[in-house]
């Protein structure tokens, strides 16, 4: 995942604090949500914060809030007040790995249909 962030990161144009410079772009739009998700639920379910030493994570630390405080992201992910809390609890079974246990019970359950889910 650092890897993949770190390509995503060099990728930037360093001017401004999006993506592709001083504008948010399909891009920010695009990735953000996943960003959103990354930070929030390692923090919560494993004590896991992104880097912030060095340049490229500093480059990532203005490109994150510029857009978590975005008009974009707040009027599209925001809907309800308790979103966060939503999110997390949603995200609770694939925290603990039940969600592939949930999946190989439904598969064996249903050996006789030609196609499975994972």
């Amino acid at each position: 995942m650092l890897n993949g962030l770190e390509i995503f990161i060099q990728a930037m144009n360093g001017s401004g604090p999006f993506f592709s410079g001083e504008s948010i772009d399909a891009v920010d739009i695009a990735l953000m949500p996943f960003a959103y998700r990354i930070s929030l639920l390692f923090e919560h379910y494993r004590d896991f914060s992104l880097p912030v030493e060095g340049e490229l994570w500093q480059r990532y630390q203005r490109w994150y809030p510029a857009n978590l405080s975005s008009i974009e992201f707040i009027e599209t992910t925001f809907v309800h007040k308790d979103f966060k809390e939503r999110l997390i609890e949603f995200y609770l079974p694939y925290s603990l790995g039940e969600v592939n246990k949930m999946l190989l019970q439904f598969n064996n359950a249903n050996e006789c249909c030609d196609h499975k889910i994972v």
